[in-house]
């Protein structure tokens, strides 16, 4: 089994470009040494995550990520384990999700409510996290 930890936050920062560079870069890098693999996106001011590894690791991530500056307003969606990870072949993929994508309405409401739709579990928030994989260019 894998565990798999999905979270939303809010960016604090003024200057994203860089921020998100930043958080993109490290993520890669700690990732790929702790076997951690997931993805990152960025929706309107929102960070949408998802962490798949070895149960400790996954969790102490998670922490460190939750206690980071750059990242205001940590809710976890989802912390379960799974048969098998999303995203195998990424320490962190990469998503900037438009405004203006149909899932973009979606993140911002789950940002703003902080929760998935009462009732929506997780089939909902996986078909959310494989919208903006499948249909945000990297």
């Amino acid at each position: 089994m894998v565990r798999q930890i999905v979270y939303i936050s809010s960016s604090p920062s003024r200057d994203e470009p860089k921020e998100i560079a930043a958080i993109l870069a490290a993520a890669r890098r700690n990732n790929a040494a702790e076997g951690i693999t997931g993805l990152l996106a960025f929706v309107d001011g929102s960070f949408l995550q998802v962490l798949e590894g070895e149960a400790g690791a996954v969790s102490r991530r998670f922490e460190i990520i939750r206690k980071d500056a750059r990242h205001s307003f940590v809710i976890k969606l989802l912390d379960r384990d799974i048969p098998e990870r999303m995203f195998p072949d990424w320490s962190m993929a990469w998503r900037a999700c438009p405004a203006d994508h149909p899932a973009a309405a979606e993140v911002r409401t789950i940002a703003r409510r902080g929760e998935i739709a009462p009732g929506a579990g997780d089939a909902a928030l996986e078909a959310l996290i494989a919208s903006v994989f499948r249909s945000v260019p990297a």
